[in-house]
């Protein structure tokens, strides 16, 4: 008894599971590198060599992305679930940025509010939590935040 095995088919079916996962891996690495990438991060700031004594919570927005983005927000909110009650950053002192602002790849802004204010804002809404999150929120409507930090120290 004699077994025959044609595999010359089975070449032409490896072949074109080939050819769609190269079609699938490329797809992928174009898309990748049209996505908005913004970093977020905040800290305290202190103006050096000023006779302002006054503590601002800064937020730096930056562009890490591939092209430019246009942030539509930026503030500090209490929670990363929250959809209401969040406290707007405003243009205040050394921050004079605008908003809408246009960051092209590798370019930051930063936005800043007296921590006084913030801490106000807070209290106002009722909210009693010290730690908070910067966010910033592009034309598209996506939210970035940055880590969470301490607000206030009472």
């Amino acid at each position: 008894m004699k077994v025959i095995v044609d595999l010359g088919n089975i070449w032409e079916a490896l072949s074109a599971i080939g050819t769609i996962g190269a079609v699938v891996v490329s797809l992928y690495l174009s898309r990748k590198d049209s996505i908005n990438k913004v970093r977020v991060s905040t800290q305290a700031a202190l103006l050096m060599g000023s006779l302002d004594k006054k503590v601002y919570t800064n937020v730096t927005v930056t562009n890490v992305g591939r092209q430019e983005v246009v942030i539509a927000q930026v503030g500090v909110t209490h929670s990363k679930c929250a959809k209401v009650k969040f406290a707007f950053m405003k243009s205040i002192g050394i921050f004079n940025n605008t908003l809408p602002t246009y960051l092209k790849t590798g370019e930051f802004n930063n936005f800043g509010c007296v921590e006084e204010e913030l801490k106000q804002q807070f209290i106002q809404n009722r909210l009693s939590r010290k730690k908070a999150y910067g966010y910033a929120i592009d034309s598209l409507g996506k939210v970035y935040f940055s880590k969470q930090f301490l607000l206030f120290d009472e």
